[in-house]
């Protein structure tokens, strides 16, 4: 049953490369001219979408890839990758997730509960719960939502073209306006307005961020 599956979807368009690896449930959904590479589990109500690519080494559960998305090397559950988005190596979305359109999630990032806008970067080794992210705004290696407080989950609300700075900690609820930034190492445990730069432990404002601090 499983090596007729592989064949109709082949059959229909899929390059699967190596099918003595892919394990693809009857109830998955693939467009024509996506690639899956070695060692991927696609199960449940997965979609993928046209031109998409899948491993090698992905697991997709219940989760909707769109049109020109890469998951490289990852697991998406429960959630969606948008059109052109990039995930992986390495990284995991889960709980109802939405990756918004182009963008970029990498290694070792983790994302529950939140809804990433157009174009966002959060290249590595960071988490993101119950947040909600602007187009545009980039996340820095180490930052942290401290989402739970022992008792409740806390939304963090991160606004368009913010700069998250590395190693920043999110205390739950906050929220960043839009354009705002924090230093490295920052501790922010009250809202930022927008175009504001904040930097220390607790955050301490400094007054509106300027220049063009790029997008890594």
């Amino acid at each position: 049953m499983r090596a007729r599956i592989l064949r109709d979807h082949m059959l229909a368009g899929v390059t699967i490369v190596d099918p003595a690896t892919t394990y693809i449930d009857a109830s998955v959904r693939i467009a024509a001219d996506v690639t899956i590479l070695q060692n991927c589990w696609l199960s449940g109500a997965t979609e993928v979408g046209p031109g998409a690519t899948i491993g090698p080494g992905s697991t997709l559960r219940n989760s909707r890839v769109e049109a020109g998305a890469t998951v490289w090397q990852s697991t998406v559950e429960d959630s969606t990758i948008c059109e052109n988005a990039h995930l992986g190596p390495y990284a995991h979305v889960r709980g109802r997730s939405l990756i918004g359109p182009e963008c970029h999630v990498g290694n070792y990032a983790e994302v529950n509960r939140s809804t990433l806008g157009r174009g966002v970067k959060m290249h590595h080794f960071s988490y993101l719960g119950d947040a909600m992210v602007g187009d545009e705004a980039n996340i820095a290696a180490g930052v942290i939502t401290c989402n739970y407080d022992g008792v409740n989950k806390n939304p963090t609300v991160i606004g368009a073209r913010a700069f998250v700075g590395c190693d920043t900690m999110l205390v739950a609820p906050v929220e960043m306006g839009e354009g705002a930034q924090t230093g490295a190492g920052t501790v922010l445990n009250r809202d930022l307005g927008p175009g504001m730069r904040a930097v220390g432990v607790p955050a301490r404002v400094l007054g509106p961020r300027s220049g063009d601090h790029g997008t890594d």
